[in-house]
């Protein structure tokens, strides 16, 4: 057996309790202020990811409507403002055209009913329709209605539906022509 220097002995005692204190303090975990700190640093990264998913989600323009893009105001680079319009979207679906019905005709039409439309373009086709809304309130109305004559300028607003065709396009002239039954002509 080999004799030990009461210095390296203290020194060997004094490593493995410190050792042994190491030990035990990785067994029962790491101590609230690292466990604090480790936190912090989680909610500030937490908190960094939070604002670039903000940051990404005000950066996509979402239209109100499936359409297709007709005109887009933007370039590269450009700032834009909450609610600004950068884009005219053409609605997808059927075409819609809005008409005015003088307000002594009104009577005569109904949701449902059949329309004729056609464009200049196309001539002799007819493209078919429906009144899908009628206004419940009269447009271009004057001040004041005095005689049967001014009812005529009292007109409401309807709104048809053309079939689906791929001859039409948005912004195009169309005549409508409401097809009335017997007892209204």
């Amino acid at each position: 057996m080999e004799a030990v220097a009461p210095q390296e002995y203290d020194s060997a005692a004094a490593m493995a309790a410190s050792r042994h204190e190491s030990y035990l303090a990785l067994a029962r975990g790491t101590r609230p202020e690292e466990i604090a700190a480790a936190r912090a640093a989680v909610e500030q990264v937490e908190g960094r990811l939070r604002y670039l998913e903000r940051q990404r989600k005000e950066s996509v323009i979402v239209a109100p409507v499936r359409g297709v893009i007709q005109t887009l105001d933007l370039r590269p680079g450009d700032l834009v403002a909450p609610r600004q319009a950068v884009a005219v979207v053409f609605e997808a679906g059927p075409a819609k055209v809005r008409v005015y019905v003088p307000e002594p005709r009104l009577g005569a039409i109904r949701v449902g009913q059949s329309v004729d439309l056609s464009v200049d373009t196309y001539p002799s086709r007819v493209f078919p329709g429906r009144i899908v809304e009628i206004s419940s309130q009269a447009e271009y109305m004057p001040r004041n209605v005095q005689t049967r004559e001014q009812r005529n300028d009292q007109v409401f607003g309807v709104k048809i539906e053309a079939t689906p065709a791929p001859e039409l396009k948005p912004g195009m002239s169309v005549t409508a022509t409401i097809r009335l039954p017997e007892a209204a002509r």
